[in-house]
């Protein structure tokens, strides 16, 4: 496993900030697995989508990760792509920008504290105990409800 780490300036760091707050998606959802005893796993997503390709090709730089896909083509849209991180490296960017976002800071809250509950690496038959899916259902439903479409969120004063 390799060690992440990013270590950017505080104008990188901002721009960062204000590209993830407007253009990002901090997220995670459930997705069936025969493998997972409760018949689900969650997976953390992290993903800046912007139609500037040179934009995200320099933030690409600037980590030295993530992953780079073209969205699906609209009708009557111009071309976007997707700059898509892994849980790990989510991590790391979330918790090296979480005090200059604004919109989206509690989704990054919610997100730092799933992947903190994340085990790495397990071994087949691994069984995660009912409090850690308790957690993991309501910091679900609260990440839910943040990111539901129309409503306007309270951001509070740094």
């Amino acid at each position: 496993m390799r060690n992440l780490s990013i270590k950017l300036t505080d104008v990188e760091l901002g721009y960062l900030a204000g590209m993830i707050d407007g253009e990002g998606c901090i997220n995670y959802y459930k997705s069936k697995s025969k493998s997972s005893k409760i018949g689900y796993t969650f997976v953390a997503r992290l993903f800046i989508t912007n139609t500037n390709l040179e934009c995200l090709l320099y933030l690409q730089r600037l980590f030295g990760f993530g992953a780079l896909r073209e969205r699906t083509k609209q009708a009557r849209r111009k071309k976007s792509w997707n700059l898509d991180f892994a849980p790990r490296e989510t991590r790391v960017i979330l918790e090296a920008v979480q005090p200059y976002l604004i919109i989206k800071k509690q989704q990054a809250q919610l997100m730092i504290e799933f992947l903190k509950s994340c085990v790495w690496g397990r071994k087949r038959g691994f069984v995660l105990s009912q409090s850690v899916i308790d957690c993991r259902h309501k910091l679900f439903n609260t990440m839910k409800d943040l990111n539901h479409r129309g409503e306007v969120l309270k951001i509070s004063e740094h």
